[in-house]
């Protein structure tokens, strides 16, 4: 796993026996007192900096292991049913007036 950040819990395999650093850089003094420890927080508490993890890890050093997959989060629960939407009706607005003159009407019985 070749991340920036690590977590605290994960698990560190070693893969060398000695200190590969150069003796004369800080790094080394740094490796010498986090070689060997199991876990990522125990590395960091020992001196190790993320940097120091990462850089180790792309350098064969040593492994570090994912964190088994979280259970999945239980959904919320439902939200309450809405309302059935009621049907829109058109409000009531003025009548048109009838159209007069317009039009045939209708003829007028015979006297």
């Amino acid at each position: 796993m070749a991340t920036s950040t690590y977590q605290p819990a994960q698990v560190i395999t070693w893969l060398v026996t000695t200190n590969p650093k150069n003796p004369k850089g800080a790094s080394h003094a740094r490796f010498q007192g986090y070689m060997g420890k199991p876990t990522v927080a125990a590395a960091l508490a020992a001196g190790a900096s993320h940097a120091d993890l990462v850089w180790d890890v792309k350098h064969g050093f040593y492994t570090i292991a994912p964190l088994p997959a979280q259970p999945a989060a239980q959904p919320a629960a439902p939200a309450p049913a809405a309302k059935p939407a009621t049907p829109f009706t058109k409000p009531a607005g003025k009548a048109k007036p009838a159209a007069k003159g317009k039009g045939k009407q209708a003829p007028q019985p015979s006297k």
